[in-house]
C-alpha cells in the first residue's frame, strides 16, 4: 500500500481491530480521569497506526500531547505538538493545545505567538 509516496506495510483487519481496541481503552481511561493508563494505551495504538493511515496517527499524537499536558509534562506535550507542525500539519487542536500549554506554563511571549498563529489560521491579520 502507498501513502504519501511511501510504501507502507499491509494492514489487516486484525490490525485495525487492535488499533480500535487500544484507542477505545485510551479514551475510556481518559474519561475516567486515569491519564497515565490512557497515555500507555494511546502509545500502543500509535505503534499500530503508523502502518495504517496518517490521519489516525495524527489524531493519536494529538491525544498523546493532551495526556502529557494533563500530567503536567508541558514540554513533552509541546514537543509532540511541534513535531506535528514540523510535518506541516496545522490543525486547530494543535495550535490550541500549544496555547493551552503555554498559558499553563505562564509563557506570555509564546502565548502571543500562538494567538498570532490562530489569527493566521482563521485568515485575519493583526490589524483586524
Amino acid at each position: 500500500m502507498k501513502q504519501d509516496g511511501k510504501v507502507c506495510a499491509k494492514v489487516t483487519t486484525m490490525d485495525i481491530d487492535i488499533l480500535e481496541f487500544y484507542i477505545s481503552r485510551a479514551e475510556l481511561f481518559y474519561g475516567d480521569g486515569k491519564t497515565e493508563p490512557a497515555l500507555k494505551e494511546a502509545r500502543k495504538a500509535l505503534t499500530v497506526a503508523k502502518n495504517y493511515r496518517k490521519e489516525k496517527e495524527v489524531s493519536i499524537r494529538i491525544f498523546i500531547a493532551k495526556c502529557l499536558s494533563n500530567l503536567g509534562q508541558i514540554e513533552e506535550s509541546n514537543k509532540e505538538y511541534r513535531g506535528l507542525i514540523d510535518e506541516e500539519i496545522f490543525l486547530p487542536p494543535i495550535i490550541l493545545g500549544l496555547l493551552h500549554n503555554n498559558l499553563m506554563a505562564g509563557n506570555d511571549e509564546k502565548v502571543k505567538n500562538n494567538m498570532y498563529l490562530m489569527k493566521l489560521f482563521v485568515g485575519k491579520d493583526e490589524d483586524s
